[in-house]
């Protein structure tokens, strides 16, 4: 990670944004102190998980591609294989 913005002022950066909204909304007298923390950590830990979660995706997505890799057109696609059935009909 040299070089690139540590995690912590990336989840600052991004409560800054939700409290500016907050507040051109108006729900920021809505807010309390333990909400701007629990929302900095919660974007941190989202951040610490993200690698986790874009591995997990990534995963399900070969997963899928692997299943369809041995299926014909007509299993993919049943209302073209149908139609093109019925085409050769008439």
């Amino acid at each position: 990670m040299a070089g690139s913005v540590p995690r912590e002022e990336i989840a600052f950066k991004l409560v800054e944004l939700y409290l500016e909204e907050a507040a051109r909304t108006g729900f920021k007298r809505n807010l309390e102190f333990d909400d701007v923390i629990n929302a900095y950590f919660y974007a941190l830990g989202r951040l610490n998980r993200q690698s986790q979660e874009l591995a997990e995706i990534a995963e399900v997505i070969r997963d899928e591609e692997a299943k369809l890799v041995h299926e014909t057109k007509e299993e993919l696609f049943p209302s073209v294989a149908r139609k093109s059935d019925q085409e050769k009909k008439r």
